[in-house]
């Protein structure tokens, strides 16, 4: 009897996987585009420093060639956006209370 249950169990969790899996993957690749606040770099910068009084910190260029810039303002909002190079923009995250700790010198590079 425990050999059914258990073999029920495994095939119930490969038809799971097959019917919602690439749902999933499909989900994770189409956020941006979906579910983000997105739009003209320029404009967006505009909103972030006018509205929020945001400045960028810090930038990056992410794995997919996309540039990632931290803003943060003085009173403690943040905000990630992801640029594109044709000049759209997308907010990735944001929040409050955000604190800027020193980094330690002699750490494990990531």
């Amino acid at each position: 009897m425990k050999y059914v249950i258990a073999t029920a169990i495994v095939l119930l969790s490969a038809v799971v996987v097959m019917v919602l899996g690439p749902r999933w993957a499909h989900a994770q690749t189409s956020t941006r585009n979906a579910m983000l606040p997105c739009g003209d770099t320029k404009e967006l910068m505009k909103v972030l420093s006018e509205k929020y009084g945001e400045s960028p910190i810090g930038i990056g260029i992410n794995t997919q060639g996309e540039m990632t810039t931290l803003f943060v303002s003085k009173a403690g909002t943040y905000t990630f956006v992801i640029s594109s190079p044709n000049g759209q923009s997308c907010v990735a995250s944001g929040g409050t209370d955000w604190e800027t700790s020193a980094m330690k010198s002699g750490g494990r590079d990531s």
